[in-house]
């Protein structure tokens, strides 16, 4: 970024916009533009700029570790309960067909599905495009005859 288009610091307007754009990511630069009141080219320079591109990822960063790692962090403790929940209802029943189930699902889910055979390649579609041009015979002789050395001319039957 050149010096004279560079920003030093932050200012509570370029907090807004951090903020505006963490939560709106696929706005469109023009909509965000008109939305604070700026132009594109002022909201592209404060945009890329180095002060605020570095606290944009710090505060990335910080959105990922409270609501992402959290949230996978539930989700596996889910998974690890019901897995537990499941090993001790197969353990307990005798019925043959939950456990035919269980254990069906179980595989598919390690990836132990049956196959239904062998995958048949795509059928290849072949195209073909004929063009056919007419062309008046004097024009084609003309045309020859300025292409070819005089007296190279093939004869009307070798074409």
């Amino acid at each position: 970024m050149a010096d004279s288009a560079s920003i030093k610091g932050l200012t509570p307007r370029h907090d807004a916009i951090l903020d505006f754009l963490l939560v709106n990511p696929h706005c469109p630069r023009w909509q965000m533009a008109q939305h604070f009141g700026v132009t594109e080219a002022w909201l592209s320079i404060i945009i890329h700029s180095d002060v605020f591109q570095a606290r944009y990822q710090e505060k990335n960063q910080e959105v990922f570790r409270e609501t992402v790692v959290p949230l996978r962090e539930k989700l596996l403790g889910v998974a690890h309960v019901a897995v537990d929940k499941l090993g001790d209802a197969i353990g307990a029943s005798t019925d043959p067909e939950f456990l035919l189930a269980a254990a069906d699902k179980t595989l598919h889910r390690l990836g132990y599905a049956p196959s239904k055979g062998p995958t048949p390649p795509p059928a290849l579609v072949g195209q073909q495009q004929n063009n056919y041009y007419l062309v008046d015979a004097t024009v084609l002789a003309n045309a020859r005859s300025r292409m070819l050395p005089a007296g190279t001319l093939p004869a009307p039957g070798e074409i």
